[in-house]
C-alpha cells in the first residue's frame, strides 16, 4: 500500500488502525482517533493525548468489531450491528 500512496504522488496517507502518532511514524501509515457523538472538547484532547480510558475503548472497540467481523461474517456483523444499534 505505501508503495502505492507513493506512486500516486501523495505525501501522506492515513490508515484505518485507531492510535496515535509520533516521530517514528511513518507519514504513509498514519494512525486516527476515531471521534464520535456525544464527546465533549475535553474528551477529544483526551483521547489525541494517548492511551486515556477513551482511548483505550475505542482502540478496543475496533478490534472487536474486526474479531466479530471475522467470526460472523460481514453481513452477519452488519445484521447484529442492525439489531443492537438501529440508527448507527
Amino acid at each position: 500500500m505505501a508503495q502505492a500512496v507513493q506512486r500516486a504522488g501523495y505525501d501522506a496517507a492515513w490508515l484505518s488502525t485507531i492510535g496515535t502518532n509520533g516521530r517514528e511514524t511513518s507519514p504513509i501509515a498514519l494512525r486516527r482517533v476515531v471521534v464520535r457523538q456525544p464527546f465533549s472538547a475535553r474528551g477529544v484532547m483526551a483521547m489525541v493525548e494517548g492511551w486515556t480510558p477513551a482511548f483505550w475503548w475505542a482502540a478496543n472497540q475496533q478490534l472487536l468489531i474486526r474479531i466479530l467481523k471475522r467470526v460472523l461474517g460481514v453481513y452477519g456483523y452488519e445484521q447484529l450491528k442492525r439489531r443492537l444499534v438501529p440508527n448507527a
